[in-house]
């Protein structure tokens, strides 16, 4: 058996979650990506599949006694750029900053913290405009509408 704690927030039981998330420090990763085209030789759902990918080396990677947990993936994002490729699946934003409000509001921990791709991550706080060196890391605060959010999907 593994020394390693059971990081998949899906793998363990509601009062195994209670008990951790009291845990000073607790967080979640939430693993986002889009269900869009990456060019003809790659999957629809690229997006999530690197962004699981990452989450999980992060987490396999951490002390044994951080608080932090692994949250399924959001595979559907906000593409509207990406509709005319068959086999394109977008959410509107306002859907998507509401889906991310609402698990924020539920999380088990003291806030969730979005991984992925970052026009979908835009809504989450993570918007650049377009000026910004993506090495600078996250300009504060969520896009104010839907326009925004639609940019931020476009530099993606």
């Amino acid at each position: 058996m593994s020394d390693r704690p059971e990081r998949r927030l899906e793998h363990l039981s509601w009062p195994r979650v209670r008990d951790l998330a009291a845990r000073p420090g607790s967080t979640v990763l939430w693993p986002f990506g889009a269900f869009e085209q990456h060019g003809p030789q790659l999957p629809l759902g690229t997006d999530a599949l690197f962004a699981e990918r990452v989450c999980q080396a992060v987490l396999e990677r951490l002390d044994p006694q951080l608080p932090v947990w692994g949250l399924p993936a959001q595979r559907l994002g906000f593409s509207p750029e990406h509709r005319g490729f068959p086999g394109t699946l977008s959410l509107p934003a306002e859907l998507l900053i509401g889906i991310i409000g609402s698990v924020g509001s539920h999380s088990p921990a003291h806030a969730p913290l979005p991984c992925g791709a970052r026009g979908e991550l835009g809504a989450a706080g993570s918007h650049r405009s377009p000026g910004d060196d993506a090495a600078r890391g996250p300009a504060p605060g969520p896009p104010a509408d839907a326009d925004q959010l639609r940019a931020a999907s476009s530099l993606a």
